[in-house]
């Protein structure tokens, strides 16, 4: 597999980093690697690595990449089942952590077959003997990887290996271009054939998508970051006041102060009362949220759609409809800036 390389290590910085990382994550754990760096100088430095899924033997002949073992009841999750009382519950006297109950074979009438020895037959299944080949092991190289990035990146250019979803950003990723999907570009953009490359044309759809998410993260960013500073100030207020404790903790009805939702900007309580600004902000905030992100959320679902057919900006089109679903939203922010100003004001 391949894996890029930060552009802001040396040519030997790169190389002293990426051997640590191989090194502590496959050679380490008894895989053989080889590995190679790519860089044509078109800024795309990465790394193509070849490890082994065959172990070693003691002798230093290939061992075994699969091992036939017992076929274990497991539960939903892949787990497998732990019942010492189950009377088909074997257990490996040499190696006690081998263990599972035993899944019968069973002939026609549903009874279990035996052998010509007169034993007893069980369900058998090929098992990775590393544990190597695991598609799961995906997950744990990749965050190796980004671990082993950010040691040695300064803050404002980590990495995460975890998708935009998991991350919990509302962004589209952009797709694999590849060399030939620019090669082709290129030669649509100075003439040479009459369409360009889909992938290209998907990547500035998307792009231009989450400019137009980003506008939506930073309008209601500055709103609610205004709302909170006004939280924190009015809760400052309501345990400066005649507050009995040093956390407000003590800060009862009873006691001559009130909640903060009780307090007006002036520090004024009106029991039972909610602070004006506060909820015209709440309500208003809500509003505007609900509508413009839930519009913005169902905007990045529209990924890989772009009409490979070259028919552009007709009303039939996945690409007119996305484009009219991005001036529908940059239309909604428009007409919602005002109310957003003057919420910002009163706050």
């Amino acid at each position: 597999f391949e894996f890029s390389l930060p552009k802001e290590w040396s040519r030997q910085e790169q190389i002293d980093y990426t051997t640590e990382y191989i090194q502590k994550t496959f050679v380490d754990e008894g895989m053989c690697a080889d590995w190679s760096i790519h860089d044509k100088g078109d800024g795309n430095p990465h790394v193509h690595l070849l490890v082994t899924m065959r172990p070693f033997n003691p002798d230093h002949s290939w061992g075994n990449k699969e091992v036939k073992d017992w076929d274990f009841v497991r539960d939903t999750d892949g787990n497998i089942v732990v019942d010492e009382s189950h009377p088909d519950w074997w257990q490996d006297k040499k190696n006690p952590d081998r263990h599972g109950i035993r899944i019968p074979v069973l002939d026609e009438n549903g009874v279990q077959k035996v052998g010509a020895r007169n034993r007893k037959q069980w369900k058998r299944v090929l098992t990775d003997a590393t544990g190597w080949n695991n598609p799961k092991n995906c997950e744990l190289w990749r965050s190796e990887w980004a671990k082993m990035c950010n040691r040695h990146l300064s803050i404002d250019n980590l990495i995460d290996h975890r998708s935009y979803e998991r991350q919990g950003k509302l962004k589209v990723p952009t797709i694999h271009e590849g060399a030939d999907a620019r090669k082709i570009e290129e030669k649509y953009l100075t003439g040479q054939i009459r369409k360009g490359s889909w992938k290209v044309e998907e990547n500035q759809m998307i792009k231009k998508q989450n400019a137009l998410l980003q506008k939506v993260i930073a309008t209601f960013g500055k709103v609610s970051g205004a709302l909170s500073m006004w939280r924190e100030w009015l809760n400052d207020i309501r345990r400066k006041q005649r507050s009995n404790s040093h956390d407000g903790s003590n800060d009862y009805t009873d006691r001559g102060t009130a909640e903060y939702h009780g307090r007006d900007a002036s520090g004024d309580t009106g029991k039972g009362r909610e602070a004006d600004v506060l909820s015209g902000a709440g309500r208003t905030i809500a509003a505007i949220r609900e509508r413009i992100v839930r519009a913005a959320t169902n905007l990045t679902g529209y990924r890989r759609t772009v009409d490979a057919s070259g028919r552009k900006d007709r009303p039939d089109t996945e690409t007119h409809r996305r484009k009219s679903a991005m001036a529908g939203i940059g239309t909604e922010i428009k007409q919602r800036e005002p109310a957003i100003a003057e919420t910002e004001q009163r706050i």
